[in-house]
């Protein structure tokens, strides 16, 4: 098995930012359903096999909400990784690492905010990059739950 590298950590870190937005979206669909559902079923209730479907979408709703929250710690970790690699680094190169990877930023943006041209924000990107490629992850940089946050998160 490939060791996992620090580039592999800051690559997952820059994609959470999109997978908070898919849950949020799948949570709130599960929920605008739930109330157009029970809004039909007036004073008696649902009947019997209605009762089963809504407990299955409530149970689903409920799985969205599990992995929600693993996905918080998850990336809190990843998070407090990223500062633990800025230490590494200089001025620029942290602003880098710490703006695209932990704050979704483009480089364009990071280079703008800090008063660089695109193309020398680039240049340090790849420089953090090739960093990053060579940094294994060791014991101990990680919590040690953090495999198994990544398990529940993703449903395993």
């Amino acid at each position: 098995m490939t060791p996992l590298t620090a580039y592999d950590i800051m690559q997952r870190l820059k994609s959470r930012y999109a997978q908070e937005k898919d849950l949020n979206q799948l949570l709130e669909i599960r929920r605008s359903a739930v109330t157009n559902i029970t809004a039909t079923y007036g004073e008696k209730g649902p009947p019997g096999a209605q009762t089963d479907k809504m407990a299955a979408y409530a149970a689903k709703a409920d799985r969205i909400l599990t992995r929600q929250k693993f996905l918080k710690l998850v990336w809190q970790e990843e998070t407090r990784y990223c500062a633990q690699l800025c230490e590494r680094l200089t001025g620029f190169e942290r602003s880098v690492l710490y703006c695209y990877y932990c704050r979704d930023w483009t480089v364009k943006a990071v280079a703008k905010t800090e008063g660089y041209s695109e193309r020398y924000a680039a240049n340090v990107k790849s420089k953090v990059d090739a960093f990053l490629r060579e940094t294994n992850v060791q014991p101990g940089d990680l919590c040690a739950q953090y495999d198994e946050w990544l398990r529940e998160m993703e449903g395993d």
